[in-house]
């Protein structure tokens, strides 16, 4: 594909999109589902977790996200939400795969404009196209998966490992592995855990965790007969963790059946 020319139909379809924020007052960690038409019109909607109007608390907020986009012949592109009189979203186009003749990104690169209004943060995002028609259930969930965490925003960071099995009936054990403050400055140890409940997934590959104290998002998918199987997702946790106030986020992958 050397000497590739792009346009609006490279970037067609439902993309599972996860947004970073770096620097600001305080973390913040989003998730959206938006469509890109091939024809220049995107819509969706983006579930956000950000600081709350009292200290110490965190607010869930859902957003629409509408506008027009464009794709320069070069790969990069830009999207003008409505009514914005300037770019308000820098992508560029990766793992460009051809299909029926034309060629469509499979994922995208994001750069947000504007800071975060609450905390300053400067955003970024990486999105990954889903198949024409992926339906997704309890079922999505489904044999043994690896959960890497990390805790920021609070007295101290922390991190973690988890191993966690689906049953594809709705429930779910975890084995895990925290990285937590110590006695003494600047001492860490391990600490081991476990953990056992419900969890969700709705027909658009949202759901819950622990009776929805987590929240996540499908990112990449197999194409199984009837229902998507999910080989990532991303996550955030509602509350902040109560003793230090951090705000836990993470990416989970299969690892098997």
């Amino acid at each position: 594909m050397n000497g590739a020319s792009f346009g609006a139909a490279a970037v067609k379809g439902d993309y599972a999109v996860a947004v970073t924020a770096h620097g600001g007052s305080a973390p913040v960690c989003a998730f959206g589902l938006i469509q890109f038409d091939g024809e220049g019109t995107v819509t969706g909607t983006f579930t956000e977790s950000q600081p709350g109007t009292s200290y110490g608390t965190r607010e869930v907020v859902t957003t629409p996200f509408r506008g027009s986009y464009k794709i320069e012949s070069d790969g990069f592109g830009t999207v003008r939400l409505s009514d914005s009189q300037e770019p308000d979203v820098q992508l560029a186009l990766r793992n460009v795969t051809e299909s029926n003749g034309q060629l469509v990104a499979q994922e995208l690169a994001l750069v947000f404009r504007a800071i975060h209004e609450r905390t300053g943060g400067v955003r970024t995002a990486v999105g990954f196209r889903r198949y024409e028609g992926a339906v997704f259930d309890v079922r999505s969930l489904r044999g043994l998966y690896n959960g890497q965490a990390v805790g920021t925003g609070g007295e101290t960071t922390i991190a973690g490992l988890g191993m966690l099995s689906y049953d594809g009936a709705g429930g779910f054990r975890e084995s895990n592995i925290s990285n937590v403050r110590a006695d003494g400055f600047r001492a860490r140890r391990f600490v081991p855990g476990s953990d056992a409940g419900a969890y969700t997934v709705a027909a658009d590959g949202t759901g819950t965790l622990a009776g929805g104290g987590l929240l996540f998002l499908v990112t990449r998918i197999r194409n199984e007969v009837e229902i998507a199987l999910a080989e990532e997702y991303v996550f955030f946790v509602h509350e902040l963790v109560p003793t230090i106030g951090s705000l836990i986020t993470g990416v989970t992958c299969r690892v098997c059946d």
